[in-house]
């Protein structure tokens, strides 16, 4: 049903004339209504994303995030031991962009505690070598 009202008095080339007029209408809003539910159909699968891939990737997180909690945080400096103040049931639920900068601050605050680490052992092998040849060399 297109809608409208046919007057008696109307002419024959009126009325396909009113008709052809109601059936544009009606196409544009179909057109409209079309455009608009795609629109809403691609809103729904960013927001999702549930692709065997981001399903793979997620996964692969979630198990970083498992690892690195079992590894704990106690060997990491005092100003980086709160990252593992959340609980990982609660990481685990943030969306993948939070989970990935979460294991990258771990990471990065891990190779902090590395290089510190390591500076400190080349430093006590540099004064037990400049030791050992002093005293060598001494005899």
């Amino acid at each position: 049903k297109v809608g409208i009202k046919i007057d008696q008095h109307l002419t024959k080339d009126k009325i396909i004339q009113k008709l052809k007029l109601a059936f544009q209408e009606h196409r544009s809003k179909k057109i409209w209504d079309v455009a608009w539910d795609q629109w809403r159909y691609r809103n729904k699968a960013i927001k999702t994303q549930e692709t065997p891939y981001s399903i793979e990737m997620s996964d692969h997180i979630n198990n970083m995030i498992s690892q690195e909690h079992l590894q704990g945080g106690s060997t990491l400096p005092k100003q980086d031991q709160h990252l593992f103040g959340q609980k990982q049931v609660m990481l685990i639920q943030l969306p993948v962009a939070q989970r990935q900068l979460w294991l990258q601050r771990v990471a990065t605050a891990r190779q902090s505690h590395y290089r510190a680490s390591n500076q400190s052992q080349r430093r006590e092998r540099q004064l037990l070598h400049q030791w050992l040849e002093n005293t060598t060399s001494k005899k």
